[in-house]
């Protein structure tokens, strides 16, 4: 019976349903990543969608590559409450689903600057207006009396990661909505601290690739 209570946890505990096929993220032409988002410029990206602060923040969310860097941008398409929402991508490059963060394991936030980390999150000693290699924009959290931002656009250099053309990798998107301080998560019961819950993604060659 208690071997059997196990097991049901363990089961629990991985939200990633077994056997589902990696997100496939398309090459394509590299959009340009100014924070004014323009859904031409994504329109041939892989989109996921999920909600957030007890489903009033709808996500839609965009992913491509152009076989140097992975582009990502987090389309608000409902919030009609105007929370501040703070997105957050976080990649296992080794797809180890281990249940705890591994040396690896890359964050990125952005809010009112782009912080990044290796092996944790919430890790904001590496923040920046600017950061040397990768960007998110506009990095600035707005006043509670301003518009919400429609967008947030993200790119990442493959190499950074590092990830290639072809090969699984874990992947999570998340968002943190303020001031109701509940996250929403693509795959849907994923949790931040554990990367054995994240989805799996692959980058689809092109061109050349």
């Amino acid at each position: 019976m208690r071997k059997a209570l196990v097991l049901v946890l363990l089961s629990a505990a991985v939200a990633v349903p077994v056997g589902a096929e990696p997100l496939q993220i398309p090459f394509g032409v590299a959009p340009v990543v100014d924070g004014a988002f323009h859904a031409a410029e994504w329109q041939d990206a892989a989109k996921v969608e999920f909600v957030a602060a007890a489903g009033a923040v709808h996500v839609r969310i965009h992913l491509t590559h152009d076989g140097n860097r992975l582009y990502v941008a987090f389309e608000y398409v409902g919030n009609p409450g105007g929370e501040l929402v703070i997105p957050e991508i976080l990649i296992d490059p080794n797809n180890g689903k281990a249940a705890t963060w591994q040396a690896d394991d890359w964050w990125f936030h952005v809010s009112a600057q782009d912080c990044d980390a290796q092996g944790g999150f919430d890790n904001y000693t590496r923040c920046g207006i600017i950061r040397p290699l990768w960007s998110g924009m506009p990095n600035f959290a707005p006043d509670p009396y301003s518009v919400p931002l429609p967008a947030i656009e993200v790119q990442i250099p493959l190499s950074m990661v590092p990830l290639s053309t072809g090969v699984v990798f874990g992947l999570s998107v998340t968002v943190n909505s303020w001031p109701g301080d509940t996250r929403g998560y693509w795959p849907e019961g994923a949790k931040i601290e554990s990367p054995a819950t994240w989805g799996e993604a692959i980058l689809i060659a092109g061109g050349a690739g």
